[in-house]
């Protein structure tokens, strides 16, 4: 019987370079478990910008929702940020 790796999901996760300091840690952090073997690691980013040019966004983030929802991870670390 083989071990099941577990399955860390970061939602959340930046996929620019972040400026403040939280989110540079998570990123981080993020970057150095996904090099591990011992664990699977899914980054789903929950940055949404709207552009009127960009008729699909709507897809691009349902993707990730679903994407989410559905890995059933075996650790959840969730990150909120936003802009005021």
């Amino acid at each position: 019987m083989q071990n099941k790796i577990p399955v860390i999901l970061f939602f959340g996760y930046r996929f620019d370079f972040p400026s403040v300091g939280g989110l540079i840690w998570t990123k981080k952090i993020a970057d150095f478990v996904g090099q591990n073997k011992n664990f699977k690691v899914k980054k789903i980013g929950n940055d949404i910008t709207i552009d009127k040019a960009d008729i699909i966004f709507p897809l691009r983030y349902l993707k990730d929702a679903l994407n989410a929802f559905f890995t059933n991870p075996d650790i959840a670390i969730l990150s909120d940020y936003g802009e005021s």
